[in-house]
């Protein structure tokens, strides 16, 4: 949208972005105007050179992040667990391990909300931070490894481990399409 609307003349004068992949993208089709003097010094005297880093693109500082969110987490249910008579899992294949004598007990193991976009892209981000590394996962935000590289496919083969199991999924693949965020809390936690 912001894209046709800058191609069309009518370019905002201010942008909030999601991603450091979608600034570096803007920066280089010539979209974007440098922050002004005034703002870089308040920059380099109120933030850490990491957050100049993320708003530049080769030098230039375009933008600045206002927001961050840790929404790297994996929010179960204890009881859920203590029913099943599961201990809390350490890595993905216990986690996948645990679901499925969850599910077994009688209970939605887990639950996705697939209706909003972000959600699947944040159980992406995850997996292929935790299996690549962030040398890669920068290099697929900024689109330098296609979505064909091995460690990419890897990282969708890991969630489909979750996501192909009927059983571990409230609803299976149907039902987390349909879910939204809300909903799949209150699957969860009710």
């Amino acid at each position: 949208v912001v894209g046709s609307k800058i191609e069309g003349g009518n370019a905002p004068d201010v942008v909030m972005v999601p991603q450091v992949g979608v600034l570096q993208q803007f920066a280089k089709e010539g979209w974007l105007k440098p922050l002004s003097k005034t703002a870089q010094k308040s920059v380099d005297a109120n933030y850490a050179s990491v957050w100049k880093n993320y708003g530049s693109v080769d030098g230039t500082l375009y933008g600045l992040y206002f927001k961050a969110a840790h929404k790297s987490t994996v929010w179960y249910s204890p009881d859920a667990l203590d029913e099943a008579g599961v201990k809390t899992p350490t890595t993905y294949d216990a986690m996948l391990k645990a679901g499925q004598t969850v599910s077994e007990s009688g209970l939605a193991a887990f639950s996705v909300a697939g209706q909003d976009g972000w959600t699947l892209t944040d159980w992406f981000e995850n997996v292929y931070l935790s299996q690549a590394g962030p040398e890669k996962y920068d290099a697929l935000a900024a689109h330098k490894i296609k979505w064909t590289d091995p460690t990419v496919v890897e990282a969708l083969t890991t969630l489909g481990k979750l996501f192909k199991d009927k059983e571990l999924i409230a609803g299976g693949q149907k039902g987390a399409l349909n879910t939204d965020f809300p909903g799949s809390v209150e699957k969860v936690f009710g």
